[in-house]
């Protein structure tokens, strides 16, 4: 039975985690604001997170036990953290903030469905209907983009298949990432994980190998270098929320943090938020408070 310090320890890491993971979320807007080219700020994100990572796991000297599931489980996350992040970053060039934002976050539906079918946890009435309105929210949401008369058909297509995308994927890390916490070193996981990251980042580059990447390479890079510090701390104290709480609880307040993202783009951007965008983001909110319960 967990006690009452270690649920408080767990919700403390897990509202750090919302507040950094909710500022790097919203440098992927800057990115695509910027017009900056998505692999080379994702490597340089990826990187940063890889080379702090090792650098924790040297100086903290944990022997690593359990090698082929390490290797297994960070492969599979730094495929699917990839897959999210780049996705994400591309549905932005296509969609505004208030869509993707919220509709990618919706990925803590598929995350606490899996713990309940798969990890035994209880899905309590109010979590019930907050799986109920989030499928709601993403009708909403992308139903409303899709008739948008603004956008070109072929981009919001096109924006809508990475939002999917991203929504997926996002889900897939965070469980991979629950497994992980409870059977394998943070550090050494992060560092395997994000170095899967870093070898695909470069996949573009060598198929484009002496091509002049669009953008500016200077903020590219030192974009991916915050995203890179931001996240590390973030997804650290993710990893340890996830050693003491249920995925489905720390799933869920880590998965506000689109709100911040949202807020800032707002803030920095002017970017517009119809009502029907308002009220999407605020029926996301309620649903992910629902599924605290």
């Amino acid at each position: 039975m967990e006690s009452a310090g270690s649920g408080a320890f767990s919700y403390g890491f897990a509202l750090l985690a919302l507040l950094l993971l909710g500022i790097q979320r919203f440098f992927y807007k800057v990115a695509a604001e910027w017009e900056c080219d998505i692999f080379r700020t994702t490597f340089a994100f990826m990187i940063t997170v890889t080379g702090l990572s090792v650098l924790f796991f040297l100086f903290r000297g944990t022997p690593v036990g359990g090698a082929g599931f390490l290797v297994t489980v960070g492969a599979v996350n730094g495929l699917a953290f990839f897959a999210a992040t780049t996705a994400t970053m591309a549905a932005l060039k296509h969609l505004p903030a208030g869509v993707v934002y919220p509709v990618a976050r919706l990925n803590v539906l598929l995350v606490v469905l899996f713990a309940v079918l798969f990890l035994g946890e209880r899905l309590t009435v109010p979590q019930a209907g907050g799986v109920a309105l989030a499928l709601g929210v993403i009708a909403l949401l992308t139903r409303r983009e899709a008739q948008d008369p603004v956008r070109k058909l072929k981009n919001r297509a096109r924006g809508l298949v990475f939002l999917g995308i991203a929504l997926f994927s996002g889900a897939l890390a965070a469980v991979s990432s629950k497994y992980a916490a409870a059977g394998t070193d943070p550090f050494a996981f992060m560092a395997l994980s994000y170095g899967v990251g870093t070898v695909l980042s470069l996949a573009p580059r060598l198929r484009r190998f002496g091509e002049r990447f669009p953008g500016p390479v200077d903020r590219s890079l030192l974009l991916g270098l915050f995203m890179g510090l931001f996240n590390f701390s973030g997804f650290y104290c993710f990893l340890k929320a996830l050693e003491e709480g249920p995925l489905s609880l720390v799933a869920a307040i880590t998965g506000l943090h689109f709100v911040m993202a949202i807020g800032l783009s707002v803030l920095f951007f002017r970017e517009r938020l119809s009502p029907v965008r308002l009220a999407g983001i605020a029926l996301t909110l309620g649903a992910v408070l629902l599924l605290h319960f």
